[in-house]
């Protein structure tokens, strides 16, 4: 039991990455739909938009950020593969893929430890196999 007290800060460290991507996510409008973003570039060219963000006001001086935010539109991403999963379901789902891959891989770490009394690998490299198994 010591040994997964061991594991927990990895754990609380690999929950709050997965919470700031998520936060970045939503800070760069990747769920915001592309109709969303194009009735607010109206009504900003009429002078009815609220004031632009830090982030819209950065992008839109930033080409880099601009090309970023275009590429992460997750919306527009589903669309050309042909999917009609919501943005929110799809995150969802491959955020559960990689959660079992690192339980699975934190399992058999633990296999290893009851055998031979020492991790066979550090427990932070579960964090590893979520992040490879969130990339795929």
């Amino acid at each position: 039991m010591a040994e997964a007290a061991q594991a927990l800060p990895f754990a609380l460290i690999a929950l709050l990455a997965v919470g700031v991507w998520a936060l970045g996510l939503l800070r760069l409008d990747v769920f915001t739909p592309d109709d969303v973003r194009a009735w607010r570039r109206l009504a900003s060219l009429r002078g009815y938009a609220t004031p632009a963000g830090r982030l819209e006001r950065a992008a839109d001086r930033v080409p880099f950020l601009r090309r970023l935010q275009d590429e992460l539109d997750l919306n527009r991403q589903l669309a050309i593969a042909g999917w009609s999963e919501s943005p929110q379901g799809f995150l969802l789902r491959v955020f559960f893929v990689a959660l079992l891959a690192a339980a699975l891989f934190v399992g058999l770490l633990a296999v290893g430890l009851l055998e031979n009394g020492v991790w066979p690998l550090p427990p932070a490299v579960a964090l590893l196999v979520a992040v490879a198994a969130f990339a795929l």
